[in-house]
């Protein structure tokens, strides 16, 4: 391996890693010239259990192990997204991405409803006060509620952590299919 620098270059023959000072995310390149992206921070998580009612989930809760989740991701080293309880833990302090979507039915074509957002650290208030509030469902007296989706940026610190966050009626006529929930993001800056 060699590496050469001269005045206005840096020149490698293998893979190269650039750190500024003590950084905890490093530039990669491959020898060809391309950026090596994927330590970039990315997960996906998919719930994989079939129905869960109201009841079984909780109000105002966070919508942790009873999804089964299951998930992938890159540039996690030894935080990112633990399944056993649904939460996406930052590898590096920076702004992220994330996005979340669930099936949402309702039993009796009742007026129930869902609150579908993200909580940091346990806490809806994460934007100066104002989290990104959604509701769905609200008014409809129909089974089927239309696509509960949800997205935002927020800075996180190392170590703090994104959940979903859902407060609701749970009289036990509303449910949302754990297999048919996605919960994603990435670093973005």
């Amino acid at each position: 391996m060699a590496i050469t620098i001269t005045s206005d270059n840096i020149i490698s023959n293998t893979d190269l890693r650039i750190r500024p000072g003590n950084t905890d995310y490093p530039l990669y390149y491959y020898s060809t010239g391309q950026r090596y992206t994927d330590r970039r921070p990315a997960f996906s998580a998919m719930g994989t259990v079939g129905w869960l009612y109201g009841n079984q989930i909780g109000n105002n809760a966070q919508w942790a192990g009873v999804f089964g989740w299951t998930s992938s991701q890159t540039g996690a080293g030894s935080y990112g997204f633990n399944n056993g309880q649904g939460r996406y833990y930052a590898p590096v302090s920076g702004r992220y991405y994330f996005y979340a979507s669930t099936y949402h039915y309702n039993n009796n074509n009742s007026y129930e409803y869902i609150h579908f957002m993200f909580g940091r650290n346990g806490s809806v208030s994460f934007n100066n006060g104002r989290s990104p509030y959604s509701i769905f469902g609200h008014g409809t007296s129909y089974n089927h509620i239309d696509g509960d989706t949800h997205s935002t940026n927020v800075y996180l610190s190392q170590g703090q952590y994104m959940s979903i966050q859902c407060p609701w009626n749970v009289g036990g006529n509303q449910r949302v299919y754990a297999s048919h929930t996605l919960f994603c993001g990435c670093l973005v800056g």
